[in-house]
């Protein structure tokens, strides 16, 4: 009986050592085209929100955007009237493949192909596919006012706001991005470089109040100057995600 009692322990450990090792990379490469479907991670296709805003064009195109890539996807779009414009592309993920629970690892690529100081590129995890950020939001990273920037959240005595990250933001220029979300400790800390430089920025604090990440991967942009028509044009590369050491960010 004991022997069996001992057994039934052991298999239940296995079974959950088993679930773990389940949980691998997610992985994006657009090579099964454009919005793609359900499986490996992801629990749907791309999804497109907009207001004020239109998608002229999202098309999967084939050769990488980086040397370790498969394929890409370029995106173009345009404000439709003199109004707040804003709209992203987002994709629901996790399933049986990544725990939102945690901590997890992000890392793509992205070249903007159109950008001015009136247009901002946002980068962000939220709780569901949305036209833009909000309270919803975990890690934020944007490309605004000429520069990369990360959002420090409520936490830590510290004040909220956009971080720089000291890198310029460049038409042409192939950003490689690594995010590592602790969603247990609501932070996060980002690793960006354009192939000359680099930049880290850690402890970081969601912006978000959940201790799990959100599931819904967004690329999104928006335009400062409403008054002026504009065009925003980015392509994506790769896209991968996994589970993460749980270190922390408090390092």
């Amino acid at each position: 009986m004991k022997v069996r009692t001992v057994f039934a322990g052991w298999l239940g450990v296995a079974c959950l050592m088993l679930v773990h090792s389940a949980m691998g990379e997610i992985r994006e490469d657009f090579s099964n085209g454009f919005p793609g479907k359900a499986g490996g991670g992801w629990e749907g296709p791309w999804t497109e929100k907009t207001l004020a805003c239109r998608f002229t064009s999202v098309s999967a195109v084939p050769g990488p955007l980086e040397p370790s890539g498969s394929g890409s996807l370029r995106v173009e779009g345009e404000s439709e009237s003199a109004q707040a414009c804003n709209a992203s592309l987002s994709r629901q993920y996790g399933g049986d493949e990544l725990a939102l629970e945690g901590p997890v690892q992000y890392s793509f690529a992205v070249r903007l192909d159109r950008f001015s100081p009136d247009l901002r590129y946002a980068i962000f995890d939220a709780s569901a596919a949305q036209v833009g950020t909000g309270a919803n939001v975990t890690w934020l990273i944007s490309a605004i006012g000429g520069f990369w920037t990360a959002f420090d959240g409520q936490g830590d005595d510290r004040e909220a706001g956009e971080m720089p990250l000291g890198i310029p933001v460049r038409e042409g220029i192939v950003y490689t991005v690594r995010v590592t979300a602790f969603p247990g400790q609501r932070k996060w800390e980002v690793e960006l470089t354009d192939g000359l430089r680099t930049a880290v920025l850690r402890n970081l604090n969601f912006r978000s109040r959940a201790e799990t990440l959100g599931g819904y991967l967004h690329y999104g942009f928006s335009d400062n100057k409403p008054a002026t028509p504009s065009q925003f044009g980015f392509t994506l590369g790769t896209i991968t995600m996994k589970p993460a050491e749980d270190t922390g960010s408090a390092h």
